[in-house]
């Protein structure tokens, strides 16, 4: 049997394609570029793959954050990433607790600060997390604030994951 080299399918030469533009846009936007896909406008609901991540713009605050998308989660966790970026939030409004993550098979405790209430634009539409828990602890993705979970997501009427425009998007 002779081996041969495979020709990537034209699905994964497009998301290979697309991660490269994906994360050059991301990198514009960390760079304070306010730009969208289309060169303009929001980039909110904007998604890109990060390693082995799926990560979705949104906004809090009046300020930019990267969550990854974890539709298999209950619930969403914010991370070290996210008090770093709002300390001034946490310091006047968060309460100091332990807080457990729960996971397939196993639940880990950490020190975190939980806000009472924490609106996000995410896809689209207002969201709100009530409480926030926040892990004073690098977790997960170190380029994002935290972990979207169902929560966040079923705040919408639907939840619609493009992968081909690259777009998450909410439904009032």
């Amino acid at each position: 049997m002779i081996a041969t080299a495979r020709r990537p399918t034209r699905f994964a030469r497009h998301l290979t394609d697309s991660r490269l533009s994906n994360l050059a846009l991301a990198s514009q936007w960390r760079n304070g570029d306010r730009l969208s896909s289309t060169g303009h406008g929001s980039v909110d609901g904007h998604l890109y793959f990060d390693d082995d991540s799926l990560v979705v713009e949104s906004d809090t605050n009046g300020e930019r954050v990267l969550a990854t998308v974890d539709t298999g989660a209950v619930t969403t966790d914010l991370y070290e990433n996210f008090a770093k970026q709002f300390t001034k939030l946490i310091n006047k409004e968060g309460t100091k607790e332990k807080h457990d993550i729960r996971g397939v098979g196993n639940a880990l405790t950490f020190d975190a600060v939980t806000l009472p209430r924490l609106p996000f634009t995410l896809g689209g539409m207002a969201v709100v997390l009530a409480p926030a828990h926040v892990m004073l602890k690098p977790i997960g993705n170190q380029r994002c604030v935290g972990n979207f979970g169902m929560d966040l997501f079923k705040q919408g009427r639907s939840l619609l994951i493009d992968l081909r425009a690259m777009r998450l998007q909410l439904t009032p």
